[in-house]
């Protein structure tokens, strides 16, 4: 959650609204605090989809960084 909501932060900063408002949200469904209940094959799902955006984001910030 902490590391969605700097992302979140770090993308408004940087003026990247649509990035920013997707953390943003990342971060609210991710909170430990309130327990938000999806099923867990839809958490199954959200986890993978994730995981794959992470990845494609590192990827496409990488491949940026090196031109």
């Amino acid at each position: 959650m902490a590391s969605f909501a700097y992302f979140s932060y770090d993308y408004f900063k940087n003026k990247q609204e649509g990035l920013g408002f997707a953390f943003a949200a990342l971060a609210i469904l991710f909170q430990p605090f309130f327990k938000i209940a999806l099923g867990r094959t839809i958490w199954n799902i959200l986890d993978v989809v994730i995981a794959i955006g992470l990845i494609c984001l590192t990827i496409a910030a990488y491949r940026k960084k090196d031109k």
